[in-house]
């Protein structure tokens, strides 16, 4: 793991990826997290971005031609990566995956033709996926301050080695293909995933490496320290929904004293 602090390069910016898939104004993002990354977050004020080849599904960060390669061999993801060709495979484009960096979010948002918040609420299937005790935290965000917060951050960087940031929805498809736009193979591969992870509801940020430059880090801590007093404002943070009271007492007092942040009870009744 890596702190994004060296020598100043000429402005970096964030772009969206495609702008034919629309957020809309109202977008929230979600994340669901235990307390030693939710501390990360509100105390040290970084955003951690997990290297590709680290999440759990195999084709993560593949381009289409790997992926479509792979989509044809007989694997399971315990024999993926034994056989010669699956491992020629990871050998080809290894180098693509291990320079791509990504901070992942649940997204609500409603439509242009919705007229209250009814998409803006917790969701049970990602506290089941990611809050491994009932001491997990989610913190729910304005997309829009969020998004000004890293490209503030990205633009005041320090690291050399980064080349390229960017920013959107998933794609979910049953057989992942790249969208066709002029950014290159490499980074929108990131930005596509098989369909069975369209519960996950995703945007993510991804922020490339080029890949002379990528080294072994298994993640990234971008910092927002002086980004943070201005986010503040839009956070929200709710406790896990079968936290008990004691312990949402003592968490409420913790970050109110330390942190200013009103901790909230999950709307879920479960």
């Amino acid at each position: 793991m890596i702190f994004i602090n060296t020598t100043k390069i000429k402005n970096m910016k964030i772009t969206h990826y495609n702008d034919e898939i629309k957020i809309e104004k109202d977008a929230y993002l979600w994340r669901y997290m235990s307390f030693e990354k939710l501390y990360s977050f509100i105390h040290k004020k970084e955003i951690y971005f997990n290297r590709l080849d680290k999440f759990d599904d195999i084709l993560e960060g593949l381009p289409k031609s790997a992926k479509s390669r792979i989509l044809l061999l007989p694997v399971t993801n315990e024999t993926f990566g034994t056989s010669k060709t699956d491992s020629d495979i990871i050998a080809e484009y290894d180098g693509w995956r291990k320079s791509k960096y990504a901070s992942c979010w649940y997204l609500t948002e409603n439509t242009s033709i919705q007229t209250d918040n009814s998409n803006h609420s917790e969701s049970l299937a990602m506290w089941n996926l990611y809050a491994n005790s009932t001491f997990s935290f989610v913190v729910k965000i304005p997309f829009n301050p969020l998004l000004k917060a890293i490209s503030d951050s990205l633009n005041d960087i320090q690291d050399v080695s980064f080349d390229e940031a960017h920013y959107g929805k998933i794609k979910y498809e049953s057989n992942p293909i790249l969208l066709r736009k002029p950014n290159s193979e490499a980074t929108m591969s990131g930005l596509v995933k098989d369909i069975s992870y369209k519960h996950e509801n995703e945007l993510r940020f991804i922020l490339s490496k080029s890949k002379k430059d990528s080294k072994n880090e298994n993640g990234i801590l971008l910092d927002i320290k002086k980004q943070f007093n201005e986010l503040l404002e839009h956070i929200e943070v709710f406790s896990h929904p079968k936290m008990q009271f004691a312990a949402f007492e003592m968490f409420e007092k913790d970050f109110k004293e330390k942190y200013n942040i009103n901790l909230q009870k999950s709307k879920l009744i479960i």
